[in-house]
């Protein structure tokens, strides 16, 4: 078992490339449907008890582990409850503090919220606002949110039909349509960008059974305001996937999802969007589970990919590779224990180390109930992971931000709403 997960993790033969297929109108939950409307107040669940046998990680296998004593993460604070419904959040660091985005469905209705909080502080809601085209049931990609240089928030969501929204939090007139035909399947991403922001999203190219995935960047004003926009999608390729390079200034990560290997690009911009500036390879990845979820972050001037793919007898995993000379084998960040999609987040510590974030499910079934693995990277050594589940026992697709400090902010869906934890990391 041990060769045939590092196997899956390696690099494959050059496979055929293969269309992207329609947008779907939302993307299926992980959690198995609550007993009870998810509308209501949820009652009191005994936590699942941890898996047995829980095979190796492929860190566990290739790369040591971080010696005891060695830094890593503590004191984990109780959950907080954000929304209640079906839903996923993104949360990042603003304002000496952070600030999460959501959508949340309770069973007639989808909302949009915006939540702010200081370091080690209890979220406030800063905006709400219903979906007039919503999904029926809620959805697996998050909304997105940039932190301005001048100190503002744009918001970017996506409606039912595949048109994708950008408004400046806390002016709803803002408002505004920036794109039509993106894919549900695949979250908006937005950083600031010399005084506004960039906007990056995939999207479908051509009719019927030659639709491709293209991934395209919009330059947004500090209002949200659309400007110029270019297609980013290698020649002869796809796209999907993208998103903005942890670390790294105006540089923007996607993936060419493919049968065999998926090439993983980087995509930096000048001071006009349109500057003939090509994709450069990062490197290719196999097995990478459809949808493909990818981030990217710079440690010590080297790329770091944190991916979702398969792993042995085809279970999801989520895996981590460096890029750069004498770089260690790609190794598990979660182990395949389960099967369904997985999501994966990462942000950089003040010191420079690694914070990889991503859902475990904690049986073999698609629908099994999952919990949150936070794991530390250094000199390619994976910390032991810290294990988090929500009030009713579970918690799945995870986002993280450090603020500065040892503070770092972890979201998570819960099978009846959104919740946050805060963790002191060194």
């Amino acid at each position: 078992m041990r060769l045939a997960l590092a196997m899956a993790l390696l690099l494959a033969g050059c496979g055929k490339g293969t269309p992207a297929e329609a947008p779907p109108e939302e993307a299926p939950l992980v959690e198995p449907p609550p007993s009870e409307p998810v509308h209501e107040e949820p009652a009191p669940a005994e936590a699942p008890s941890a898996p047995e046998g829980e095979p190796e990680s492929a860190a566990e296998q290739f790369v040591p582990a971080l010696e005891e004593g060695a830094h890593g993460c503590f004191s984990v604070s109780s959950p907080v409850r954000l929304a209640e419904g079906a839903g996923t959040a993104e949360v990042i660091a603003h304002a000496r503090g952070y600030a999460i985005a959501l959508y949340a469905h309770d069973g007639t209705e989808e909302r949009v919220e915006v939540h702010a909080g200081s370091p080690r502080g209890a979220p406030r809601l800063v905006e709400s606002f219903t979906l007039a085209r919503a999904t029926r049931a809620g959805r697996a990609a998050a909304p997105s949110l940039a932190s301005l240089d001048g100190g503002g928030l744009l918001l970017a969501y996506v409606d039912r039909d595949g048109t994708v929204h950008v408004r400046r939090v806390g002016k709803p007139r803002t408002d505004r349509e920036v794109a039509a035909r993106v894919d549900l399947r695949f979250p908006p991403a937005i950083a600031p960008f010399r005084g506004g922001a960039l906007l990056a999203y995939t999207a479908g190219e051509g009719e019927g059974e030659d639709v491709a995935s293209h991934v395209y960047a919009v330059r947004l004003d500090e209002n949200g305001k659309a400007g110029e926009r270019v297609d980013v999608t290698p020649i002869a390729g796809g796209a999907s996937a993208p998103s903005f390079v942890r670390g790294a200034k105006e540089t923007l990560a996607f993936v060419d999802a493919r049968l065999g290997f998926s090439p993983v690009y980087v995509r930096r911009f000048g001071e006009k969007l349109t500057d003939p500036i090509e994709p450069e390879l990062l490197r290719p990845l196999s097995h990478m589970l459809e949808p493909a979820q990818l981030v990217v972050a710079m440690h010590r001037g080297e790329a770091h990919i944190g991916y979702t793919g398969r792993g042995a007898d085809m279970g999801s995993a989520i895996g981590w590779v460096r890029v750069g000379k004498g770089a260690a084998v790609p190794a598990s960040v979660v182990s395949p224990r389960g099967l369904g999609p997985l999501r994966v987040d990462v942000d950089v510590l003040p010191e420079g180390a690694l914070l990889f974030v991503g859902d475990a499910p904690l049986a073999r079934e698609a629908n099994a109930p999952r919990e949150v693995h936070v794991r530390r990277l250094e000199a390619d050594r994976l910390g032991e992971a810290i294990r988090l589940r929500g009030s009713d026992g579970t918690a799945a697709r995870p986002s993280i931000a450090a603020l500065g400090g040892d503070d770092v902010v972890v979201v998570y869906s819960t099978a009846r709403g959104i919740e946050l934890v805060h963790l002191e990391c060194d």
